[in-house]
């Protein structure tokens, strides 16, 4: 049954980021920062809950959240230099 849910999961954050990907496209802002964050947080929120569901060990999870959270942060954090906004 864990198998079933953790493919269902992957299954749907694929179906998710394409939906972002497409949404950004079409609204003209092409493979800019906002599509890149975009999918790079679907994809990690993804990540996190293949593992929940996956069953592993909660120091295994942990060590996993922790790391995917710096990489969401540094993503999420990083800005354009010329984009400064007053």
């Amino acid at each position: 049954m864990t198998n079933w849910l953790s493919i269902t999961v992957l299954g749907f954050g694929a179906l998710v980021a394409c939906f972002a990907v497409g949404l950004n496209m079409k609204l003209g802002h092409g493979w800019g920062t906002n599509t890149i964050r975009t999918l790079s947080i679907v994809l990690i929120v993804t990540a996190i809950l293949f593992l929940v569901t996956l069953g592993l060990s909660s120091e295994i999870v942990a060590n996993a959240f922790a790391l995917l959270g710096t990489i969401a942060g540094f993503i999420l954090g990083k800005t354009d230099q010329g984009s400064t906004k007053v």
